[in-house]
């Protein structure tokens, strides 16, 4: 069995933004046809909204030797990227790298192991917001007794860390008025650009494609004044925070106070995530997949991005972040390379065969 491109065109097609809980539900129920008709066991789980979750595998039971992850939200785009196109061996669209293309590799691969090991999978529908999906099934039971293999990372390689993250608000308040007669104002504006100067200099170094694994502070959001002649009363700035090591968050927020004397908004913490590289799982399946690509090393990797991994960490067993062959996450030229799907999905199939004593 390939992995069928056709259901990745169907799944690109419906406009999964991660806040329409409608739309994730039409992938899930798309998704659990197409499983049902291969014999797959699925159920469906709620989320704390109301969305549905859904979880296949290989048999009853939340809890699996082995479990994958995927998840069918995506940002969003205009209306044209939710049509795929077939482009020089890629599928491109909205949503077919991050993350459908790997949606439709675990599809396959359960279909394929179906009665001969075990397996299971969670289908996510919020991973670009809080997670909170993945947290629900963590919290329901649903687990893995030897490895969790979460999709959505770089191909050819193990993803072993990645960075947690938190946003944070500043807010600037000062006195409105008229932009003729600055004496009369205390402008918000003029409060947060200097108190953003203030945290420019204290961050640390730039961060490269070369040199990435430490804390990084970016401004994403600045909100400030509604007609050009008035000075604004009120004014923030929205900071994303990746930092390393646990704690990370607690110490910005402090930082962020200490260094600006501004009120400092915190939203959902990420916590990091380090999983266990010298795991004998994991180092089982890092030679099994050298073997299955000769000349490729499989490094072990880590990652700046946050994916689902945040909440199957808590298990407390191997983990691993992976993924098919993608390229442009959330940008215009998102796409999936095809036979990445059959040959990353054929290397995880023989191992969890070979794997099964």
């Amino acid at each position: 069995m390939t992995a069928d491109i056709e259901l990745l065109k169907r799944l690109a097609r419906i406009p999964s933004v991660s806040a329409d809980a409608a739309a994730n539900d039409r992938v899930a129920d798309e998704l659990r046809s197409w499983l049902d008709g291969h014999g797959v066991f699925t159920a469906f789980e709620r989320g704390p909204d109301g969305r549905k979750i859904l979880y296949a595998a290989t048999g009853p039971g939340k809890v699996q030797d082995f479990l994958f992850n995927a998840h069918t939200d995506v940002v969003p785009a205009p209306p044209a990227m939710f049509e795929p196109v077939e482009r020089d061996g890629w599928l491109c669209g909205r949503g077919c790298g991050d993350c459908k293309g790997n949606v439709v590799l675990v599809a396959r691969l359960l279909a394929e192991l179906n009665g001969r090991a075990s397996a299971g999978a969670v289908f996510s529908s919020d991973e670009e917001t809080d997670g909170s999906t993945a947290e629900a099934m963590v919290a329901k039971g649903y687990g893995a007794k030897r490895l969790v293999l979460v999709m959505d990372s770089q191909p050819y390689s193990l993803c072993i860390a990645e960075k947690g993250h938190v946003c944070f608000t500043l807010v600037a308040r000062g006195r409105a008025g008229h932009s003729s007669r600055p004496w009369e104002c205390d402008n918000a504006l003029e409060r947060l650009l200097d108190a953003w100067a203030k945290v420019r200099a204290a961050l640390p170094r730039e961060a490269t494609a070369e040199d990435f694994w430490h804390e990084t502070l970016v401004p994403t959001v600045l909100s400030a004044g509604d007609v050009p002649n008035r000075v604004p009363g009120e004014a923030r700035l929205t900071l994303n925070l990746r930092y390393v090591e646990p704690g990370g968050a607690d110490e910005w927020e402090r930082r962020l106070g200490d260094l600006t004397g501004l009120e400092v908004l915190r939203g959902k913490n990420s916590a990091p995530v380090s999983a266990d590289g010298s795991a004998p799982v994991v180092a089982a399946l890092r030679e099994h997949l050298r073997r299955a690509w000769p000349g490729r090393p499989v490094p072990l990797v880590r990652m700046n991005g946050a994916t689902d991994a945040r909440a199957f960490a808590k298990l407390g067993v191997p983990l691993v972040i992976s993924s098919v062959e993608k390229r442009g996450d959330h940008a215009a030229d998102e796409g999936v390379r095809i036979a990445s799907i059959d040959e990353v999905g054929d290397a995880l199939r023989d191992f969890i065969l070979e794997a099964r004593a």
